[in-house]
């Protein structure tokens, strides 16, 4: 773990695996970022758990935080004490705290929260309220596969703050307990959901009818993705994916996940189709304890 008035921090071609908060040090299973700026790269964040918020990561303090193509999976955010948020990533700024947090082509899957008797929501990601301000930017990352099991709202993503942006993302596969959940990305509010569709753009959002609760922009779609092998952690993309060139360039956008060009018009989401060497494992490997097939997103 990192932060509390550490001076700034990069952490680059890192597996971080089988954390655990627990007691009465409750935040960021893996990672807690406390103050200045910090950015991990090339890295991959797994199976780490935590009673109350951010399974894997979670970010409290002032200062920019950017998480670059790196792998978010199977990460808990459990407990029967308490509320908790953001199986995978958790913002949840202190009173005062300014925030900008930057997610560029990433995987966020197979994370969970559940909590009996308590509110959780986010199973994936959430972005809870506080602070003076908070800004976030999530781009070609995909959010699939992730679950809430307890009392709550939604597997995927949850946004409690307005100023935030989607872009060239997949929300899809996620499940939550709650019926009335939008399984894949839910808000707090009306308000809050308006902004951020406002803001967001070339996403798509597997199997939800009405993205962000009202109709999606014109350059989101909804519908089956079309992965490789979901069913095994493979979130990259088929031949006949609709999510192929649906995506916007931006400056600055380079390489997918497992670092093949972006093509002229973009796949949505952390692949291009032409990834068709072995993805980042998401989960360990049933032959062996060393895991040794799993490695850093290359270079």
């Amino acid at each position: 773990a990192f932060g509390h008035g550490v001076d700034d921090c990069f952490v680059e071609d890192c597996i971080i695996e089988d954390c655990n908060c627990s007691g009465s040090k409750v935040d960021g299973g893996a990672i807690y970022v406390g103050s200045k700026a910090c950015v991990l790269e090339r890295c991959i964040v797994r199976n780490n758990s935590t009673a109350r918020y951010g399974g894997g990561v979670y970010v409290s303090g002032s200062g920019s935080f950017k998480i670059d193509h790196t792998v978010i999976s199977e990460n808990s955010a459990s407990t029967f004490f308490f509320d908790c948020h953001g199986g995978g990533i958790c913002v949840k700024p202190s009173s005062g705290n300014n925030i900008e947090l930057e997610i560029d082509t990433c995987l966020v899957s197979g994370n969970w929260v559940g909590s009996s008797g308590h509110t959780c929501n986010g199973g994936a990601i959430a972005i809870l309220s506080g602070g003076t301000s908070v800004s976030t930017v999530i781009r070609n990352t995909s959010i699939v596969g992730n679950s809430n099991v307890g009392n709550g709202v939604c597997g995927g993503l949850y946004v409690e703050q307005s100023d935030t942006t989607l872009v060239n993302c997949i929300l899809a596969g996620n499940t939550a307990d709650t019926t009335t959940s939008d399984v894949n990305v839910a808000f707090s509010s009306d308000a809050v959901a308006t902004a951020v569709a406002a803001k967001s753009a070339y996403c798509y959002f597997g199997g939800t009818t009405t993205a962000f609760g009202y109709a999606p922009k014109s350059e989101s779609v909804d519908g089956a993705v079309a992965f490789a092998n979901a069913a095994n952690g493979d979130y990259r993309l088929t031949a006949n994916s609709p999510a192929l060139a649906a995506g916007v360039r931006y400056d600055g956008m380079g390489e997918d996940l497992a670092h093949v060009a972006f093509a002229a018009t973009p796949a949505v989401g952390c692949y291009e189709y032409a990834s068709r060497v072995p993805a980042p494992a998401s989960r360990r490997s049933s032959t062996s304890s060393a895991d040794s097939s799993v490695r850093p997103p290359a270079r």
